[in-house]
């Protein structure tokens, strides 16, 4: 077996105390179990302003509400065509139309037909004069019918606009439902965004002091540089022949000195 040499190179001897209270130290807080996580939740969870817009939530989706209910049924009558031809002005607004109208023929068309037979002599003439009555009349009914086409028809037109608005409106009608609760959720959820920031600092300064021990002993034992020493083995080999050769060497100029043979001299050596 060949021999082998140790060489051991110890740290710079003023830091070797400091490196020992460092691996002490390391070997405490291994010993410790490490640090502890928070020992309380994480989460934040719901502020009593979002769990009562919640509860309206809820509340809402199962009685709904009075506002909304009586919006949402206007739309639904609306939808439904039950204002259709419902006005109860509309028949005023005809017969006001209607009686300026007839009174106008009653009190200027028909007398003036029949001033004007008198002046001409025609009075006599009964058949002209009825076939004029009845066609200032029928143009008296025409009239009529037109201005209760123009009232009526407008108003089932118009009717019929609203519906089509109502249909468009309807989805938003049905928000109002949720309007109040949105509210209050929303509010709610900016004390709950501000109840986890606080949360998150409360756990982030436990973490800190929890981990504040191994900060410090890794900074530590950064600063002593850690070069802790080391130590190497090596084997050590005799090399016989060179040996010899240097012997060799050594004899040739002893033999040469005192007259011996060379060939003896290196057969006793091999």
């Amino acid at each position: 077996m060949a021999d082998t040499a140790t060489t051991t190179v110890a740290p710079w001897a003023p830091i070797q105390p400091y490196l020992q209270q460092g691996f002490q130290q390391a070997g405490n807080l291994l010993n410790a179990g490490g640090p502890d996580y928070y020992p309380n939740s994480t989460v934040y969870g719901f502020g009593a302003g979002t769990m009562e817009g919640a509860n309206q939530f809820q509340n809402i989706a199962r009685q709904g509400t009075a506002v909304a209910g009586a919006a949402n049924q206007q739309v639904a009558d609306t939808l439904s065509g039950d204002y259709l031809n419902s006005n109860p002005y509309l028949d005023a607004m005809y017969n006001n139309a209607a009686g300026a109208v007839t009174r106008h023929y009653s009190e200027a068309v028909a007398p003036s037909i029949a001033a004007n037979f008198g002046l001409s002599g025609r009075t006599g003439s009964n058949m002209a004069f009825a076939n004029t009555m009845n066609q200032s009349q029928d143009t008296l009914s025409r009239n009529l019918g037109g201005m209760a086409a123009d009232i009526y028809g407008g108003a089932y037109e118009n009717e019929r606009n609203r519906q089509m608005q109502a249909a468009s409106l309807a989805p938003e009608t049905a928000k109002l439902n949720y309007f109040d609760a949105s509210q209050m959720m929303n509010l709610g959820g900016m004390f709950d965004q501000m109840g986890q920031a606080r949360l998150d600092d409360e756990v982030n300064r436990f973490n800190f002091n929890q981990n504040q021990p191994y900060d410090n002993l890794g900074r530590y034992m950064g600063y002593l540089g850690g070069q802790y020493g080391n130590q190497t083995t090596q084997p050590l080999y005799q090399n016989k022949t060179a040996q010899n050769l240097g012997l060799a060497a050594a004899g040739l100029g002893l033999a040469s000195e005192y007259g011996g043979s060379v060939f003896d001299f290196l057969s006793g050596l091999f």
